[in-house]
């Protein structure tokens, strides 16, 4: 996938379909964690969810694979902000994490790569800390069924883009040894925001 040739309407495009609610529902899934906890932002974009962590005193480090997308998410880094220019399955963290924020990244995965990167990504993670995933949801309406296969089909011509459904999520965090903890939806359940801890 590459997002590089969207970066900059990539915000544009999606406000016009969902306003302002990506961006509300990794803000919500944030509020109730620690201001000082050690986050991993895995895919971050264009960084828009760092404009509403300025008061973040934890590290935190923002993995993402476009340049393009970093060049537009560094002027809203928060001053604990480390940008890591990489794909996230190259990524070799050098500490443990209190929170990993996987915001409608997953989405973009086979379910084989999605379960790849969630056990390469496991050792890292705090024994007491969790997961939190920011995506649409696995049982989706007719409505949502017919947007999804519209913005994969968007995305894979645009973004190059190649799965078509989502990946079984919810599946591949509790064969890993993962426990949904919290959950919320918004935009009539189309959007999930799930929190998983460790067994």
């Amino acid at each position: 996938m590459n997002y590089a040739p969207i970066a900059p309407w990539y915000q544009p495009l999606s406000r016009i379909v969902f306003g302002d609610t990506l961006i509300r529902a990794q803000r919500l899934a944030l509020e109730a964690v620690s201001s000082d906890s050690r986050l991993l932002i895995a895919g971050g974009g264009d960084g828009e969810i760092l404009k509403h962590l300025q008061a973040w005193n934890g590290p935190v480090d923002f993995v993402e694979i476009s340049a393009e997308m970093l060049r537009l998410a560094r002027p809203k880094a928060t001053p604990t902000t480390r940008f890591i220019h990489r794909d996230i399955f190259d990524f070799q963290p050098d500490h443990l994490y209190d929170v990993m924020l996987f915001p409608f990244l997953l989405d973009n995965f086979l379910p084989e790569d999605a379960e790849k990167l969630i056990v390469s990504l496991k050792p890292f993670l705090d024994k007491k800390g969790q997961v939190i995933v920011v995506d649409y949801t696995e049982k989706p309406s007719f409505w949502q069924k017919i947007l999804l296969q519209t913005m994969y089909f968007f995305f894979r011509i645009v973004a190059d883009v190649r799965v078509k459904t989502l990946p079984p999520i919810e599946k591949t965090m509790q064969q890993n040894g993962f426990q949904k903890t919290a959950g919320r939806t918004l935009f009539h359940t189309f959007i999930e925001i799930k929190h998983y801890t460790l067994i």
